[in-house]
This record gives C-alpha cells, sequence and structure tokens, in this order.
C-alpha cells in the first residue's frame, strides 16, 4: 500500500492536472497522504518557492479528500535529496509528474528521472495524464525473472483494491531452462486466482507491454527494474526505459530490494 507518496514537481505546476492524475490512482493504491517536494540548486529560493508548494498543497488536500498534505522546498541535487526525503517522511514511494507534451520532456527523461530509477531504493511512480475514463484496472509486467520479484509481490498486495487486475507476460530471448521455469512458475502463481487476467505477449517486450496496457486501459502499469550496482542498473535503459518514452499511462518502478 502507497498510504504516504513524496511527489517531485517542476513549476510551472499544473496542479488541476496532477489532481486529475493523482485522482485515479488514489483508490487503487490506498493514498491517503502526500508531500509536494520541489528541489532547487540555489538555497535564496527556498522561501518564496516553500510559501507557493505551501499553496497548492492545501489545495490538494481538500479537493483530494486526503488525511494530509505538506510541502518541502530543498536545495541541492534531486535525486539525492528526493530519497532522503522519502526516507525521513517514512513515505512508501516516489511520484514524479511526467508528461510528454512538456518542451523539457526529453532533458527531464534523460536526466532526474533515469537518475531516480537508476538508483532510488524507493518505489518510483511515473506520473502520465490517462487517455481514457479510470477503469480500475492493475497491470503487472513481468518475465518471471529474479529481478521481478519484487514487483510481483507489490502486484499481489495491490490487487485487492483493484477491479481488474492482469499479468502481462512477454518471453525474452533466453532459452534457459532457469528462465522457462520462472515463466512457469509466475503463471502458476497467479493463474489460479479467478480475479487474474493472465496476458501473453510476443515480439519486442516494450511495445508489446504498452499495446497490451493501452488495450486493457490499465490505470497503473508495474514494472521491476534491476539491482543497483552499475551494470544492473544499466539495464533499465533497456525495456523499462522504452516503455516509459512510450507510454502514457501511469507507471510503477518496483525496485528488488522490496522483494527482500
Amino acid at each position: 500500500m502507497f498510504k504516504h507518496l513524496i511527489v517531485g514537481i517542476d513549476f510551472p505546476f499544473e496542479e488541476d492536472t496532477f489532481i486529475e492524475e493523482i485522482a485515479t490512482l488514489q483508490p487503487l493504491i490506498g493514498l491517503e497522504e502526500l508531500t509536494l517536494a520541489h528541489v532547487t540548486l540555489n538555497p535564496n529560493e527556498i522561501p518564496e518557492i516553500q510559501a507557493e508548494l505551501d499553496k497548492h498543497a492545501s489545495v490538494i488536500k481538500g479537493r483530494l479528500g486526503l488525511k494530509a498534505a505538506d510541502a518541502q522546498a530543498l536545495s541541492g541535487l534531486p535525486t539525492e535529496e528526493l530519497n532522503r526525503l522519502t526516507s525521513r517522511k517514512d513515505a512508501q514511494g516516489i511520484a514524479l509528474l511526467f508528461h510528454h507534451h512538456s518542451k523539457t520532456y526529453e532533458f527531464f527523461l534523460g536526466s532526474v528521472a533515469l537518475d531516480m530509477a537508476r538508483s532510488t531504493r524507493h518505489p518510483l511512480f511515473f506520473l502520465n495524464q490517462q487517455p481514457d475514463p479510470s477503469s480500475g484496472a492493475l497491470m503487472l509486467a513481468s518475465d518471471g525473472s529474479l529481478a521481478a520479484k519484487a514487483a510481483e509481490k507489490l502486484f499481489a498486495q495491490l490487487k485487492p483494491l483493484a477491479k481488474k487486475a492482469m499479468i502481462i507476460n512477454v518471453p525474452s530471448d533466453k532459452d534457459e531452462p532457469e528462465h522457462q521455469q520462472a515463466v512457469q512458475k509466475l503463471k502458476a502463481t497467479f493463474s489460479e486466482d479467478a480475479a487474474v487476467e493472465i496476458l501473453s505477449g510476443e515480439g519486442d517486450p516494450a511495445k508489446a507491454i504498452v499495446q497490451a496496457s493501452n488495450s486493457k486501459k490499465a490505470d497503473l502499469l508495474i514494472l521491476g527494474k534491476r539491482g543497483q550496482n552499475p551494470l544492473k542498473q544499466l539495464m533499465f535503459g533497456s525495456t523499462a526505459e522504452q516503455i516509459c518514452r512510450q507510454i502514457h499511462r501511469p507507471v510503477l518502478i518496483v525496485p528488488p530490494e522490496l522483494g527482500d
């Protein structure tokens, strides 16, 4: 469950759009509290930014009916400060606004967002504006690998909150017996659950997953990511990064540490 999220925002902040996006996820993840955060490189800007964030937090709390909403203006490097704030607040995850129409989209994707995805040990939401009305649908993309175990575990926890729950499995090019056994175990774990629909995809994994999430109108797509060492971090830059570049739906990246 994600009762408390840290939301990293930039300016200009599209308050109405954000409220619309987070309202879709609110019942699906059990959200009760959020903290708006903005990180600046100039400490002198903090008082002005804090005042602006406080105004937004007050409005958002009322419109979403949250138990609590506060704000924090920070100075430093975004990735480090957002991770520290999440730990300090004992929040369950971090959310970043992720709008494809933004002029800074490519820059943001290549810097803050990917840095966060590669380094954070906290679940990371990429918020996208939904192209469809909320369906209450939750989708997990998994290849049955060890790296996906934490995502599978979180999917099982959130599943009772969803109106529909689905798993999309796209086989990789690997033919090792261990990989095939992992895929079969994944299917066996959830296939007996009548509330979970098992889907299979073919071809390019990123394209197949994006297409499935669109056709099923998923409100949230859950992905696992690789480990923390530099070589494994680069693995995020393949399938998961391609999905984030192509998709126009909220995505949740789950680090493997949550499965420990």
